[in-house]
């Protein structure tokens, strides 16, 4: 652990909630589309006493968990009980992560969804009026042992994050949104053999030297997220997330004031059907957002 913890540069804001408001909060965070830490969101959640390596083990031992898919898009699922034994035993460089999307739609899993709670900066979330059939992923639950992670990427339709760490170290590098995507992948390094497979700790140890010493990157944030941080990521943020040390964390995407346009013009090129559910939605239950949606789709803005 010591190794990636010596290299970091801890140039993103970090900030306690009790010196935060909301307004704050979309001021200088939300609207400029700015990452920050906040601290002390989870001081009274109950998973920060119940979401440990042990517990799990007892409380969901044989329900079955998803640790990625397999070449045709089907969900690969392990019971955490065995995901926890390979977790002690593996010697991978790489190892299979825990992924589970949508919790509150899995009966076994949504005991966990009374552990924590969306911080009040992020409960504002315009996705939410979509009905549950065309809806798309929004939360996950993780769990992974160190050497894991997230290989770079963003999230997707425009859609911003909250990330909170419940057990264990994360590191995390973020480069600014416009990157280009051959760029953020580290495309020309892995074309010269540098690296064999799309995985964090690859990234962070091989290919992001390179870019930084190439000065392909601009504005960028690296920085350990600590048992208790709550990560802000705003829209279109690359990210790259490797686990220090055995983790467990939650996550959810969300869609308010500082990035509807972007998810509404993401919607509407790429999940057709959605987007006219949530029209007809926002025209039930949010008739101010449906007029600035509307006129957005009949103006062809492109944002």
């Amino acid at each position: 652990m010591a190794k990636f913890l010596e290299e970091e540069e801890y140039n993103i804001p970090r900030v306690h909630a009790s010196d935060l408001s909301y307004d704050e909060f979309i001021e200088q965070y939300q609207i400029p589309n700015k990452p920050v830490i906040i601290e002390g969101l989870s001081d009274d959640w109950p998973a920060m006493q119940k979401w440990t390596f042990k517990q799990l083990y007892q409380d969901y031992g044989d329900v079955e968990f998803e640790i990625g898919e397999d070449e045709i898009g089907t969900p690969v699922k392990v019971s955490m009980k065995d995901y926890i034994q390979y977790m002690v035993l593996n010697d991978d460089d790489s190892p299979m992560y825990l992924f589970q999307r949508d919790i509150h739609k899995v009966p076994a899993m949504t005991k966990l969804l009374e552990d924590y709670k969306v911080p009040d900066y992020f409960k504002v979330d315009y996705q939410q009026i979509i009905d549950e059939k065309y809806k798309p992923n929004y939360n996950w639950f993780l769990v992974g042992p160190r050497r894991s992670g997230s290989y770079i990427h963003y999230d997707p339709f425009g859609m911003s994050a909250w990330n909170t760490c419940l057990e264990g170290n994360k590191r995390w590098i973020l480069l600014e949104p416009g990157v280009d995507k051959n760029i953020a992948n580290g495309e020309e390094y892995r074309s010269q053999g540098d690296l064999d497979n799309f995985d964090a700790i690859n990234h962070i140890l091989k290919i992001y030297p390179k870019l930084k010493e190439a000065g392909l990157v601009k504005k960028k944030y690296e920085f350990i997220q600590k048992r208790g941080d709550t990560i802000f990521l705003p829209s279109r943020w690359w990210h790259v997330v490797l686990n220090v040390d055995d983790t467990i964390a939650i996550t959810q995407n969300f869609t308010n004031e500082g990035n509807f346009e972007r998810v509404w013009k993401s919607f509407r090129r790429t999940k057709k059907r959605s987007a006219c559910n949530w029209l007809r939605n926002m025209k039930i239950k949010n008739k101010t957002l449906f007029e600035r949606a509307k006129s957005k789709f009949l103006s062809g803005n492109s944002y």
